[in-house]
């Protein structure tokens, strides 16, 4: 049973995420540059320390935005 409301709240997490890159263009513009910047860093050869706070600070940002398109609606 607890799993079974896991996996279901974890469902709409990524139903509401895949919705917000969908519907919102600054969303995808982010996602898009976080992509891009990833892709950089990795290229660059930024260590595994660089790359894990390069990708936290990415997801922070990301999260702020989805909740600032809460907000806006």
């Amino acid at each position: 049973m607890l799993l079974q409301k896991f996996i279901e709240s974890f469902n709409a997490a990524v139903e509401g995420f895949i919705n917000v890159l969908k519907t919102e263009r600054n969303m995808k513009a982010h996602f898009l540059a976080a992509l891009f910047i990833i892709l950089l860093g990795i290229y660059v050869n930024f260590s595994l320390v660089e790359l894990m706070i390069l990708v936290l600070t990415i997801t922070l940002v990301l999260i702020v935005e989805m909740i600032n398109t809460a907000l806006e609606l």
